[in-house]
């Protein structure tokens, strides 16, 4: 009740004034810029005594820290162009990080697509370019934390490394930016309101899609400059059987094997590795003569190590299981196109397309590959030439490959 009537109260009381001194110098071609404010008549803020301290400066810490420190200072008087000696000093003070978010606080968020917008009327405008629907909202961040992308500490929800990883990778901006998705949303409601041509926005999509996989195809990996090296911070290079630092010579032996616990390092997860410390999706490895489902590590000083992603999923109908995944050891059960692992939501990626140039895989097929690792002689692929072939099919790693030996 206090402060909805001293807030109406305030409205009756005269405007804040304050004068805001700028000051420009130079010193030795160096420039250097200072800023103090002083309360020449505190209006309507006479009745927020707590925001200022004796003699009417601001605080710190307070009004939502809203004015710096530096501009909470008194300015003496200057005159322009004058010189004269002064006692320089160093003062240190530590940044304050932005709250974590809360369920509560990210929900607000994905209402204005990101934008923190305390007035209600812009607020309102805003509502139809938000990120998803007041339905859906809370089940995208749950399925964010069951990606293990994001996690509950507390009340806050906290990126996990693997998220951190994942926006790191995404080269695109905007797709990365509540905005796009908050105008894509807003453009279906127009289409729900027959405001808006789906063919167009469809060709929009198609357009922007090309833009993202054009630029990707084109980029290439400097195979001398993979990351800082964990040891020097020189840069890294692909050598013939690793990556190796460029100052080998003046003596620093930090190397990462092309062959690592059992999985060929490629110079995109070499690269992975350097820039974060561990590889985005886990792989097939080696340790101590098992096979293991993990990430790559990178310690201190250099030691590439592993993280266990071993989480075998087992399907609730043992019926429709096909057989063991030969990356991860979870079923692997019939899909639309293909028969593939139920762990991939962990990131096993392991796959048997339905389709193979051109010729039609059974389940029949893909319980022998699964069995046995290979098939017998198959008829009937075909080139992209459009001429036929026979081979049989083999399991390599994780992937699926031709035989014609």
């Amino acid at each position: 009740y206090k402060a909805v009537a001293t807030r109406l109260i305030a409205v009756f009381y005269p405007s804040c004034i304050k004068a805001v001194t700028t000051v420009e110098a130079e010193a030795a071609g160096e420039k250097f810029r200072a800023r103090g404010t002083v309360l020449v008549r505190l209006g309507w803020q006479i009745l927020y005594p707590d925001l200022y301290k004796e003699g009417g400066q601001s605080k710190g810490g307070s009004r939502k820290k809203a004015s710096s420190e530096e501009e909470s200072q008194v300015m003496p008087d200057f005159q322009i162009g004058e010189e004269n000696a002064h006692e320089p000093r160093v003062e240190k003070h530590k940044t304050t990080p932005p709250r974590r978010f809360t369920e509560a606080t990210l929900l607000a968020l994905m209402e204005t697509a990101g934008k923190a917008v305390e007035d209600e009327a812009l607020k309102e405008a805003l509502k139809d370019k938000g990120v998803g629907t007041p339905a859906t909202r809370a089940s995208i961040i749950e399925v964010l934390i069951q990606r293990k992308y994001i996690e509950r500490k507390r009340k806050n929800l906290v990126s996990t490394e693997a998220g951190r990883l994942l926006v790191s990778l995404v080269q695109d901006e905007r797709l990365k930016s509540p905005e796009l998705t908050g105008d894509w949303e807003f453009r279906l409601k127009r289409m729900e309101r027959g405001e808006y041509d789906a063919a167009q926005f469809m060709t929009e999509v198609t357009a922007y899609t090309k833009e993202i996989l054009e630029g990707t195809s084109t980029k290439t990996i400097d195979l001398k400059n993979l990351g800082p090296c964990p040891v020097c911070s020189a840069p890294i290079m692909k050598g013939k059987t690793g990556y190796g630092c460029s100052e080998w010579k003046e003596g620093c032996d930090f190397v990462l094997w092309e062959d690592t616990l059992g999985t060929r390092v490629t110079p995109e997860m070499a690269r992975e590795l350097l820039l974060n410390k561990a590889t985005l999706l886990p792989h097939p490895l080696v340790v101590s003569g098992k096979k293991v489902f993990g990430h790559l590590t990178l310690g201190k000083k250099g030691k590439v190590g592993y993280e266990s992603k071993e989480q075998v999923v087992k399907s609730e109908a043992g019926e429709n299981a096909l057989g063991a995944c030969p990356v991860c050891s979870s079923d692997v059960v019939e899909g639309k196109k293909g028969y593939g692992c139920l762990n991939w939501r962990n990131g096993c990626r392991f796959v048997i397309w339905k389709t193979i140039a051109q010729r039609e895989i059974g389940k029949d097929i893909a319980v022998q590959l699964l069995e046995k690792g290979s098939t017998e002689e198959l008829k009937g692929f075909k080139s992209k030439a459009g001429r036929e072939f026979s081979a049989k099919l083999k399991i390599e790693g994780s992937e699926v490959k031709f035989d014609f030996a």
